[in-house]
């Protein structure tokens, strides 16, 4: 936003400003500071820049970011709080600086330095006589700064004593330059290429502190070399902290180890302490071999290469850490040591006031509720569908099936981008890079494709704004393409309202028609893939200028690669893998003062996918909070999310790579389980329905009757009260459930249900016949109920419904009332709430949390008759024969009680598990396993 020389007196500025201040300096200092430095400055500023620098300033000291979670391992061992005293901050203290120039909030840096404190004293004592091999977690948000974090941890790990850090990245060579210029800037401080020559470039924080502090076995031009290490020396040599950035390969941490052996004498064990950062830790590093073979060779690398050092400390950095919790803590091998398992400590990191999140986009998306208000995230605003790309390239397609033209989706989000550029453009925010993604296959031949055609669609453009953009309104209006960037501007920015754009300068069309070919002609079309990833996008290289850049690619676009700018993301993709589809969330980050122009094109399909692991996300880092609060350990937490069955879903194909049949024990204490699918086969639709009928029929008319409490919490006659154990079993043995509800398998069910009824948990039941907006029914002569209303996706090749898209719930949240009184209700609630972290607030109840606040109550069954409803974007397949009688659907509930664990051993297999996600194995992994883009 600021220009160059405004940028230079906001860092003069904010220098000035006592960085330790918790408060928010107050505004007339502010401006007082930035009059003076304007009378000192060769060009004095104007009011307007005046009001930029001071807006920035204060919008900086208003991003907060809250300490971390840690969860330690049960006899931990602390340590650097008790050193700091004796330590020399060396390289901290011109990283925190480098931060501060760089624009980071003071709030933020502050926060950083005691998030890096506590991740230090998790670590092993560098000068401790006692060897240690110590494992740990830290999960962040996709594109949320991990990097600053661990770039802070290894800057205290060097001035508390660690010679060997070791940085581990992804599986291709861009990613690893990038990571490389980052720690070149952020740690080393020299350009690590012209630290291999004679004339030695200082950058970053090597201009802030002189002398040679650290050396590079690797460079911004080459992974690890054994040549090059040679050339440096060995380590026992060495004095200074010694840095690698490799590549997770196969080839190039072998022959790390062999030269890392080299500096071992027999049997010994090298002594200089070790920190090695594993980035995106669950992809490439994780052993998903059977337990009989041999270690994946990536995993076994890994492995070797700690257990070479004495004092070694693993530290894996990951936003989606599934995988890494899904490690058998007990795996050991006197040859290559422990397995990766965290069992010291996780770390959970907070992200940023300013962070845009899956929480702040996908929020809300794909909720069906029918009683309660619906909590939408602060961005959905950015979301459109694209869902008419299916009309030009099918979803699941193969190599050399092109697309038979761009579809209007695309267009517009094309559209969007030129109208974008222009507003920053006029904004001031002339040199900044600007990036729109093109993601929608993972084979070269498909990108390259629609590199041409999007490249002939601009050159188009191009022309016709040259010609006529100059024009006065009405003449250039006549000229279709002029009008269908005027119609783009309506119909995404010029209804923005100002509490989106944040107070930003809302522009006239004719002030944007005359900006358009200054604004669009710079903009370049590039594919990133395999073959090109590493020299594709050079951010660096246009810094004068600004890049403004269409990219187009499908891998190297979904790990770790930062798109500097990004607006406009159009995503069109089967992944339903919840590492995979994360990590393609290049649009998670920071839009400073371009938040209200981004833009984010998927299928409606994906973003309730999206809005679904997202949930899952948050709800595993808050289970991490009450694992803390009840002081549990590393190992605790990994065995209970092996039994949450949500747990599967997102890493199941991940997992199911090494056996056919996976079997899972899950916990039901405290949770629901649905039928989310439902058979569309007439035959079996009467078959249940009739055994629903027949099942109420016998309660009311054998001693059970129609629950008539005054004081019940949830309004709906149709309940019954402590239904006896056996006839939900009677029940279970007439109905048939569609096989994709891996988690409501009635055999299984059946099974827990007698295991634990002499518990006296499973013992009495209580009913709820659900009502909603549909058509009145009867389904017995005593009850009569309206049918429930759910949008839905037919899936024609097993001919089932699949419920309310891929997030919704087939059961309201306020069906969990039912059985209880209201005073047990407010009991429950309150529970709950206090269970809650504390940063939420008093909002309803979601469905575990009637069941998992540990106050009695019987387990519930729901049945639920189910009309169809077309979503707001239509159904396909929507030539559906009627069926005779209304379709039911079941939900149950099984409550949390105290001392007691209620657990259901499940079997799933890969073909299973491919219907439920209902996407193509090929995709999925190939994108796991980390290779590049298929030729």
């Amino acid at each position: 936003m600021l220009n160059e020389r405004q940028m230079k007196i906001k860092l003069s500025l904010i220098h000035l400003i006592e960085l330790k201040k918790s408060i928010i300096p107050e505004e007339k200092e502010i401006i007082n500071k930035i009059k003076k430095l304007s009378e000192i400055s060769e060009t004095p500023l104007t009011e307007r820049e005046e009001e930029e620098i001071k807006k920035d300033i204060l919008s900086n000291y208003y991003v907060q970011m809250d300490v971390g979670i840690r969860l330690v391992e049960e006899k931990p061992t602390p340590w650097y709080f008790s050193a700091k005293a004796n330590i020399k901050n060396f390289f901290w203290d011109r990283y925190l600086t480098y931060l501060l120039d760089e624009g980071f909030s003071p709030n933020v840096i502050n926060t950083l330095d005691k998030v890096s404190d506590e991740l230090m004293d998790s670590l092993g004592n560098p000068n401790s006589s006692m060897d240690f091999a110590r494992r740990g977690l830290v999960i962040g948000d996709v594109q949320s700064g991990k990097t600053s974090t661990y770039l802070a941890l290894i800057n205290k790990a060097a001035d508390a004593g660690y010679k060997v850090i070791i940085i581990l990245t992804g599986t291709i060579e861009r990613l690893r330059k990038q990571t490389q210029e980052r720690v070149d800037l952020g740690f080393i401080g020299l350009d690590s290429e012209s630290s291999f020559d004679k004339e030695i470039k200082k950058i970053g924080v090597g201009k802030i502190e002189s002398g040679v502090s650290s050396w590079a076995f690797t460079s911004t031009q080459a992974d690890f070399n054994s040549n090059i290490a040679k050339a440096r020396g060995s380590l026992n040599k060495i004095t200074v902290p010694v840095v690698f950035v490799v590549k997770k390969n196969k080839t190039v941490l072998e022959r790390l180890n062999k030269w890392l052996n080299q500096n071992v004498e027999h049997n010994q064990k090298i002594p200089s302490p070790l920190l090695l950062i594993d980035d995106e830790a669950d992809n490439a590093s994780i052993n998903t071999n059977k337990q009989d073979k041999d270690p994946t060779k990536i995993n076994q690398c890994i492995r070797i290469l700690l257990n070479m050092f004495a004092k070694s400390n693993y530290v894996g950095f990951t936003a989606t850490p599934y995988a890494n919790i899904f490690i058998d803590p007990d795996t050991d091998d006197d040859m290559i040591g422990a397995d990766l398992f965290p069992k010291n400590f996780i770390y959970v990191l907070k992200a940023p006031s300013n962070y845009i999140g899956a929480q702040g986009i996908f929020k809300g998306i794909g909720t069906e509720e029918d009683d309660e208000p619906i909590e939408y995230g602060q961005y959905n605003y950015m979301l459109h569908d694209n869902s008419d790309c299916e009309e030009f390239l099918p979803l699941k397609h193969k190599n050399n099936e092109y697309a038979s033209g761009l579809p209007q989706s695309l267009k517009e989000a094309i559209n969007s981008f030129f109208i974008s550029n222009v507003i920053r453009d006029l904004r001031g925010d002339n040199l900044s890079h600007r990036t729109m993604m093109i993601n929608v296959s993972r084979f070269i031949s498909v990108q390259e494709d629609f590199k041409e055609q999007v490249e002939f669609y601009i050159r188009e453009y191009l022309r016709t704004v040259f010609n006529y953009c100059n024009l006065n309104e009405e003449e250039a209006l006549k000229y279709d393409k002029i009008k269908e960037l005027k119609d783009t501007y309506e119909k995404y920015y010029e209804k923005l309202s100002q509490s989106i754009r944040q107070e930003e300068k809302v522009f006239s069309w004719t002030e944007i028609q005359k900006s358009l070919y200054a604004s669009l002609s710079p903009i370049q079309v590039r594919s990133v893939n395999g073959k090109n990833a590493s020299q594709t996008i050079n951010y660096d290289e246009n810094k004068q200028t600004g890049l403004r850049i269409i990219v187009i690619g499908g891998y190297s676009l979904s790990r770790g690669l930062t798109l500097e700018g990004l607006m406009i993301s159009y995503y069109y993709r089967n992944s339903k893998m919840y590492d995979t589809l994360m990590q393609m969330g290049r649009w998670f980050g920071y839009r400073p003062h371009y938040a209200d122009l981004c833009q984010v094109w998927m299928p409606k399909e994906s973003a309730e996918w999206y809005a679904y692991i997202s949930a899952s996300s948050e709800e595993l880092k808050n289970e991490i909070q009450k694992m803390k609060d009840a002081n549990k350990t590393p190992i605790d937490f990994g065995l209970k999310v092996r039994s949450d069955k949500n747990s599967l879903l997102v890493t199941a194909l991940n997992k199911m790579r090494t056996a056919e049949t996976y079997q899972k024990v899950i916990s039901l204490s405290g949770d629901v389980v649905e039928t989310k699918y439902i058979s569309y086969n007439p035959y079996i639709n009467k078959k249940n329905y009739n055994a629903v009928s027949r099942f109420l029929y016998y309660l009311l008319s054998h001693g059970y009757s129609l629950w008539n409490n005054s004081e019940k919490a949830y309004n709906n006659v149709n309940q019954i009260k402590n239904v006896k154990y056996t006839e939900i079993l009677k029940l279970f043995d007439e109905i048939t459930i569609e096989n994709l509800n891996f988690d409501f398998d009635l055999t299984v069910l059946e099974n827990c249900i007698e295991q634990h009824h002499t518990d006296g948990i499973l013992t009495n039941w209580d009913i709820l016949i659900a009502s909603g907006d549909g058509k009145e029914i009867s389904i017995c002569n005593q009850v009569k109920t309206n049918s429930v209303q759910r949008s839905y996706k037919y899936r024609e090749d097993k001919n089932i419904v699949q419920i309310s898209g891929d997030s919704a719930h087939i059961g309201s949240r306020t069906y969990y009332k039912a059985g209880l009184t209201q005073n047990e209700y407010e009991r429950i609630r309150e529970r709950a709430i206090q269970n809650r972290p504390t940063q939420q607030d008093k909002k309803a109840l979601n469905q575990q949390e009637y069941f998992n606040s540990g106050i009695k109550r019987n387990p519930l069954l729901v049945i639920i008759p189910v009309e169809l409803k077309n979503n707001k974007n239509g159904n396909k397949n929507q030539n559906l024969y009627p069926l005779e009688e209304p379709m039911i659907g079941f939900s149950i509930g099984i409550p949390l009680v105290k001392g007691k664990t209620i657990k259901a051993s499940y079997k799933i297999n890969k073909v299973l598990i491919k219907d439920l996600l209902d996407v193509s194995n090929d995709d999925d992994f190939i994108e796991e396993t980390g290779q590049e883009d298929e030729e």
